[in-house]
Parts: C-alpha cells; structure tokens; sequence
C-alpha cells in the first residue's frame, strides 16, 4: 500500500484557538503524543506494502510464464515460466517486440485486455500450446507505459478439445453406419436430439420430429412406453417393439432400447438415450420361417399318418400269408407232396416275418414321431440278426460277398 510522503502539520487546538502559548515541555510532549501514531500507522502501512510485494512476487513466479515490455519492445521484466519458454519463442519467431505487439485502442472505453494469437512450440522435445493474453499498463496521464503478456497453457485444453471432436465424429460416423436410429427424450420423453439415419428409416427429417413425445410416433398406443414417463423407477429398457408409421404411411416394425440419462452434478434425471431398429424385414423373415416349419411339420404329420394307415393296412394280408405259410410248414392239412415244398413254405413264413418287422417298425417310427413310443433297452444276439438278414440276402461270390463276411465275423467276435 502506497503512503503519500507529504503529511499533514500538527497544529495544537489552543492556538487555533487564540489562547496562551504553551510551554516548551507541554508542546514536547503533545508534540511526542501527536508524532507516537504517526510511526505506528507508517510502520503498519510498511509492512502492509511488504505483504502486498512478497504475494505478488510468488503469484508471477508461481503463475505462467508472464513477461513485460516496454514501449520500445524491450522485456524489462520476465518470470522463471517465461526464461523456460523464451527460447522456443525465440526459435518460433515468436518473442514479443513493439511491432509484434500491435497498436492499443485508445480512449476510455477501450479494453485493457486483448488476445493474441495461440503460439505453438517445441519445449523438451514435446509440442506444447500457448495462448498470449496482454494488458495495458499506462500512467497516470493514459500513455502507453508498457505491455504485460501473460502466456495461458492450453496443451490440455486443446488435447480435451481434440478428444472431443474426435468422439463426436466417432459417434456421428457410428450412427451414420448402423442401420439403427439413436434417439435422446428428455424425463417426459419428448424427443430432443434424432440422428440423420431415422431419414433412412421413416423419410422423416430428424427436425420433423424433434418435439414430439416418443410415446405417440407407435400406431398403437404402447404400454410398456407410456409407463415410462410414470414410473418413478427410470429403468434401462429393451426390446419394446412399436409399430411405427413411416412419411408414405406404411407400417413398419421398430425395435427401442434405451437407457436413463442423469446429470453428472445433480444426479437428477434428465430422460432417456436410445436406438431404434428397424425389425421389419426381420419380422418378415421370422414369420416365414414358421409358416415354412407349420408347413413341413403338416406334411410330415400328413406322412406319418398315411404310413400308419397303410402300415395296418399291409399288416392284415400279412396276417394272412403267415397263418398259411406256419399251416403248410407244420403239414397240418397233410403232406406237400414234396420236402423242397416245406422248405419254401419256411421261406414264405421267414420272408412274411421279415416284414412284418420293417412294418412294426415304421408304425414304431410313427408313434415316435407323435411322441407316444416309449423306447426300452434289450440285450439282443447280434448273430441271430445276421443270420436272418444273410438268409435274404443272395450271396454271389464277389468282393462286396467278401467284405460283407468279414464284417459279419467282426461283430460276432465282439
């Protein structure tokens, strides 16, 4: 704090006053009285001056790079951030000078403060960001005295704003892309933000419907969406399925998800963020797939009952060749005649036992088929099955014949 050197005389009231002259001891000591608070006000204003000078000594050694030139261009004064950064100003060309520095505005309105250009430079191998802010600082009669410049890091700054420009075009790129539209409502689910894609989806422009509530683009009113706006829960949501009129009125199938949206300082609740998929096609598919499997499963039903029908069909005139061929093996009416006769009437009866197995075993395949077969686990002879199989089977003398009996004996010794 400033004092002003001249002080004002300490006159005694008494001669103001017109009144008798006062010893010269009484006026040493009015004079000792008077001068006693004049000493502690100067030393207090000292030391206030003091304090003033030591925090501005450690706000510009602390601070940024500051530095201040005078009118004819020179630093007469620069901080030890600025003697860090002066070289690379100087290798940038960058140093202030008078003429770098530009003509102030005059008059009283204009502002002390101005911004410069940002100054990019190399410090320690590193590319570091400036921005130069300058003030005045005039006399008492307004004349340019000097220049301040204080240099404001924005390496970090501009990183951020990097980042963020590179998110943002990430996140438009993204939404360009997929074929889903994103969607942000505020808490009454009015649409606030439409990407571009929902052009692609309905023909609407996103400004068309920015403003209406998310609830009334559905052609049916949904449940699950109106409970939204009431439910004091702001649940994340997925798969609401809308059906959703496009700008040529037809109707198509859209699939929402999205998720509560809460300010980062509050924690209040701020609405919804979310995509819409265009399920139609899907739909379509899912739709034509179940026909298709109704259909085969109607035919294949429509199979089995027709191979049951028959099967019972075929099974009573085999009954039939049974009975007879077990009556002319047994020669229960009398003899053949002929012993190559009982032989074939053994055949007959094998064969008709043969297959009325195969069609035991597709009325067998029909009952699984309708799920009414229960299946049980025997212990069989695999030598008696082979036996019967080769019995109907011609055997030719041949290399299939020869595979077919080494095969036969594999399974036996198993």
């Amino acid at each position: 704090m400033k004092t002003d050197a001249s002080k004002p005389t300490v006159v005694s009231r008494s001669a103001e006053a017109g009144g008798a002259p006062q010893s010269a001891a009484q006026s040493a000591h009015q004079s000792a009285h008077a001068s006693a608070p004049s000493s502690a006000a100067a030393a207090a204003g000292s030391e206030d001056e003091s304090l003033v000078a030591i925090l501005q000594r450690d706000l510009l050694d602390d601070g940024p790079p500051t530095c201040i030139v005078d009118a004819e261009g020179a630093i007469t004064y620069a901080n030890k951030a600025f003697e860090r950064i002066h070289d690379a100003l100087a290798a940038a060309d960058a140093l202030p000078n008078q003429s770098a520095l530009g003509a102030w505005p005059q008059g009283p309105g204009s502002s002390p403060v101005a911004v410069s250009q940002e100054h990019k430079l190399i410090l320690d191998g590193r590319t570091e960001y400036f921005r130069a802010k300058r003030r005045a600082i005039r006399g008492a009669d307004g004349s340019l005295k000097a220049t301040a410049l204080v240099y404001e890091p924005t390496t970090k700054l501009k990183a951020t704003a990097t980042a963020l420009v590179q998110a943002t075009t990430r996140l438009d790129d993204t939404t360009r892309l997929v074929s889903d539209w994103v969607w942000e409502t505020d808490r009454d689910l009015v649409l606030t933000f439409v990407s571009p894609r929902v052009h692609d989806a309905l023909g609407y422009h996103p400004r068309e419907l920015i403003g209406r509530a998310l609830t009334e683009l559905p052609v049916e009113r949904s449940i699950k969406l109106t409970g939204l706006v009431t439910s004091p829960q702001h649940a994340p949501f997925r798969d609401i399925e809308v059906e959703v009129l496009n700008k040529e009125g037809a109707r198509l199938l859209f699939r929402l998800n999205g998720l509560p949206v809460y300010c980062p300082d509050s924690g209040a609740f701020l609405g919804y963020r979310g995509t819409a998929e265009n399920v139609t096609a899907l739909r379509q598919r899912e739709d034509a797939l179940i026909s298709a499997k109704e259909s085969a499963e109607l035919a294949n039903r429509a199979k089995t009952e027709f191979l049951a029908n028959m099967s019972h069909e075929l099974r009573t005139p085999l009954n039939a060749v049974i009975g007879f061929s077990e009556i002319m093996e047994s020669e229960l009416l009398g003899p053949l005649g002929s012993s190559q006769y009982k032989s074939y009437a053994a055949d007959i009866h094998e064969s008709a036992q043969h297959l009325l197995t195969l069609i035991n075993d597709i009325l067998d395949v029909a009952k699984i088929e309708a799920g009414a077969h229960e299946l049980r686990e025997e212990v069989i002879d695999p030598r008696d099955i082979i036996g019967a199989v080769r019995r109907l089977v011609p055997s030719a003398p041949s290399a299939p014949s020869r595979r077919w009996r080494s095969a036969c004996l594999t399974i036996c010794r198993a």
